[in-house]
């Protein structure tokens, strides 16, 4: 693969783990439905109940919640007297146990470990500003409802002309979304319904409603999701004359209407501004989008004229050869098969075994086995040295992809003094292969790197692979289609939340988030075809297509030993052969010492000399090789794992009225957040 696809499959698995919902980790909760009752009385106290269900993934042991008790005077909240909380009681109920909890005395309260407090037991602290609750139970996997209650002492608020209570339900500093909210807020001092005006700020898909009961009024705030940072606010008017006592406040029913209008008109305006907004984010996310598109048609346009190799022709009829149609390096072949410049280890085992065929190595044995439990014969690459005397000598040209190979085992790996067969020799042990190999694995990767370069070199200069599908594969870039769905990717998770977290209100971008994270997956899926269309890019010449056709021919005979083990190989140069393509082609270096041999006395000579076999008896069998292949199996394996390592409208008046929530507010008491563990 190449660097840009291994690139876009990380960004894609990257995004795919950042958006898991957090049910995929191994500890997570949930808050799934919050239904809060609150009751106002005539003496200006208000009785709050707030029920939570909490879905459990995981152990947990305890859960929090503080209230605030001064209004935030940056927002004008019409009062400044702290708002006094008492008769604190928490419940767990709805599930399978339906108790309240003991509240612990001061004396009792571990606050800097909460885990250590008992289970079902409560606390609060009044730490100044606000006020602490904090319960602990015992929950392992599974849904737990708790209900919070507690009074309000002076929620209500007496301005010149009406009363007021101004609160926060839900505050912002709660460390999860809550889902599924509901508000009810009732009065049993006999106020008229259509003496009330309500407003509520916080996400702009929550409703405001008054019921229609006039004689029983009942306030409702309904909102499908608060999310980390948000907040509900209620904010209710009632006439002064229906309580008997409250805070003192400084403003009137003009003041606050018109604070509310304020509020509104910004809220208007931010959502025509969001409008259009979205509409501009739209357009760009759809003009990036098409140039993903045009781009990727240019890519498949730019394939399919240099790229796209005609379908291989036909060999013969049963598809097979049995004897290896030339004698090009078997880099080139795995290449030609392929129609791509990657490499297996396969393609540098067979040359090595090809530079034992053309005579430049021979294989040697030691004389004895080596091991500390499991004892076998080391096996080592001698080089030809035109000093000594050969059987054979070489005599065919050495290509540059043997050459390469051939630097690199002298070169890097290097010789040793060994005594084999009789003699001290200079050699590589197949040994050394594999431990320089596995302790220079960047080298390693960068030889392997360049002989692909070298062998397709040798395929275009040879007239295998089309040079002018070689000059345009580089078109064939993905970079940019890739680059373009990482910004809309941007656009959707970074770029839009902050820019339309700029106008105050929650204003949605859901449209935006889908399409442009949909498009963004898509564009990189795109982009990663286009990169696998450059690694596919170098095309067969006819010459080529015939060539891997053959190979391929070739290929299907070997792998059919059943067929093949009928017939005794009598020649080494097909035997040779056989060794070496086979091995480029799939058939394992143990099969394929198995072949049924029967040499001539000479032949067998040559075998036991370059192969380190040893000869049995004059009908030339060979024997040794069996362990010859475990040894070439051993570099094969280690040079794979080393390549593998390097890829609506606003507020509420009067009875049966009702409207949406606004922005704005932050005014009133209450607030807070909460948060378990």
């Amino acid at each position: 693969m190449t660097k840009l696809f291994k690139v876009s499959l990380l960004v894609f698995i990257f995004l795919s783990i950042i958006f898991l919902p957090p049910k995929a980790f191994a500890k997570s909760y949930s808050i799934d439905t919050v239904q809060i009752d609150a009751r106002v009385s005539e003496d200006g106290s208000m009785n709050v109940k707030e029920r939570r269900s909490y879905n459990f993934s995981g152990d947990y042991s305890y859960a929090y919640e503080y209230v605030y008790k001064f209004p935030d005077q940056e927002k004008s909240p019409g009062r400044t007297a702290p708002y006094l909380l008492s008769n604190f009681k928490v419940c767990e109920t709805g599930g399978v146990k339906n108790s309240c909890y003991q509240e612990l005395a001061e004396t009792q309260i571990d606050l800097d470990n909460p885990k250590n407090n008992p289970t079902d037991s409560f606390f609060v602290v009044d730490q100044g500003t606000r006020y602490y609750i904090q319960w602990n139970y015992s929950a392992q996997s599974e849904m737990k409802y708790f209900e919070i209650s507690y009074d309000v002492v002076n929620a209500v608020t007496l301005h010149s002309d009406v009363a007021e209570l101004y609160w926060q339900f839900i505050g912002s500093e709660w460390e999860m979304p809550q889902k599924d909210i509901l508000v009810s807020l009732s009065f049993s001092n006999s106020i008229n319904g259509n003496d009330l005006k309500a407003w509520a700020h916080g996400p702009l898909e929550g409703e405001v409603a008054i019921s229609e009961s006039v004689n029983e009024p009942i306030v409702s705030f309904q909102v499908p999701r608060v999310s980390v940072g948000e907040f509900v606010e209620a904010r209710v008017l009632m006439p002064k004359v229906n309580f008997s006592d409250g805070a003192t406040g400084n403003g009137d029913r003009a003041t606050i209407q018109a604070q509310e209008e304020t509020y509104i008109k910004e809220t208007i305006n931010g959502k025509k501004k969001a409008a259009v907004l979205q509409k501009v984010f739209l357009v760009i996310i759809f003009g990036i989008f098409a140039l993903i598109v045009f781009r990727f048609i240019k890519q498949v346009k730019l394939f399919l004229k240099y790229g796209k190799d005609d379908p291989l022709p036909k060999v013969n009829a049963p598809g097979t050869l049995w004897e290896p149609p030339s004698d090009i390096d078997p880099a080139q072949i795995e290449q030609l098969i392929s129609g791509t410049k990657n490499l297996t280890p396969k393609a540098f085992t067979a040359t090595v075994l090809s530079l034992v065929q053309d005579r430049y190595f021979k294989f040697v044995r030691s004389d004895q086995k080596q091991g500390l439990f499991t004892k076998n014969y080391k096996y080592y690459l001698e080089p030809f040295n035109p000093k000594q005397s050969y059987l054979i000598t070489p005599v065919k040209t050495i290509s540059s992809i043997q050459q390469s190979i051939m630097n690199f085992l002298l070169e890097k790996v290097g010789l040793e003094k060994v005594i084999a067969e009789g003699k001290e020799r200079d050699v590589i042990s197949l040994d050394s292969i594999v431990s320089w190999s596995q302790t220079h694995q960047m080298e390693s990767q960068k030889f392997f790197k360049s002989l692909k370069e070298t062998t397709l070199k040798e395929n275009l200069s040879e007239g295998y692979f089309n040079q002018d599908s070689h000059n345009n594969k580089s078109k064939a870039n993905g970079g940019i289609i890739i680059g373009l769905s990482i910004l809309l990717l941007l656009i959707s998770f970074t770029v839009a939340p902050a820019i339309f977290s700029s106008f105050g209100g929650d204003f949605s971008y859901v449209s935006i988030i889908l399409v442009s994270g949909f498009f963004g997956f898509l564009g990189i899926v795109l982009g990663s075809i286009v990169a696998l269309m450059g690694e596919f890019g170098e095309k067969r010449t006819p010459k080529g297509s015939e060539e891997a056709a053959e190979w391929l021919a070739f290929g299907k005979h070997m792998r059919n030993y059943k067929k093949t083990a009928k017939y005794e190989i009598d020649s080494i140069v097909i035997w040779e052969k056989y060794l070496v393509y086979g091995t480029l082609l799939g058939v394992s270096a143990k099969a394929l010492s198995q072949l049924p041999i029967k040499f001539t006395e000479a032949d067998a000579m040559i075998v036991s000399s370059y192969w380190g076999g040893r000869i049995l008896s004059t009908d030339g069998s060979v024997s040794g090789l069996n362990d010859l292949s475990s040894a070439i199996n051993s570099v094969t394996t280690v040079i794979s794992s080393i390549n593998q390592s390097a890829t609506s409208s606003y507020g509420a008046s009067g009875s049966g009225s009702s409207g949406g929530f606004s922005g704005g507010g932050g005014g009133g008491g209450g607030g807070g957040g909460g948060g378990a563990g």
